[in-house]
């Protein structure tokens, strides 16, 4: 299922670098001008409906991960073990055993579930929350018709 650039494609971008067969001295130019060549197919590929929605969750996502690693993901690791008492150069801690493979071959799809579905609860139900609470400020602090003059509008 991965991506096929055609061979005319590819001669298409290859003749395109080379103008008068003098090569762009700076590859960053000619790098940019291969790209926006496949630029259709660059959206093609980044408009996959996983990416998407990984986009729509990425801000959610990187909220959470942290904390939901230090409560859920520990207590599915590490529920219902005993501390167990170890030794390190002359020192005496107190730890938890390490969970086998099969602990994290089951507990692993369970935490990203929970994660993914959390995070996409959270984009969907409570960043609309915020941003209707960041316009509210807005308007108090700079007037109610400030965004007309932010960005002009298509006339059509």
């Amino acid at each position: 299922m991965g991506s096929h650039i055609p061979s005319t494609r590819v001669s298409i971008c290859i003749r395109h670098l080379v103008i008068d067969h003098q090569p762009y001295t700076s590859i960053s130019s000619a790098g940019s001008r291969g790209l926006l060549l496949l630029v259709h197919d660059l959206r093609r590929a980044l408009s996959h409906s996983w990416l998407l929605f990984l986009g729509q969750i990425s801000f959610p996502l990187y909220l959470l991960h942290g904390s939901f690693m230090r409560s859920t993901l520990a207590w599915l690791l590490f529920a219902q073990q005993d501390l167990k008492r170890v030794e390190d150069d002359g020192k005496q801690y107190m730890r938890y055993p390490q969970p086998g493979l099969l602990t994290f071959a089951i507990v692993l799809p369970i935490f990203f579930a929970t994660l993914l579905s959390t995070s996409y609860a959270w984009a969907v139900k409570v960043e609309p929350w915020f941003g209707w609470i960041a316009r509210k400020a807005e308007d108090v602090m700079f007037g109610k018709d400030y965004r007309s003059h932010i960005l002009p509008s298509k006339q059509w």
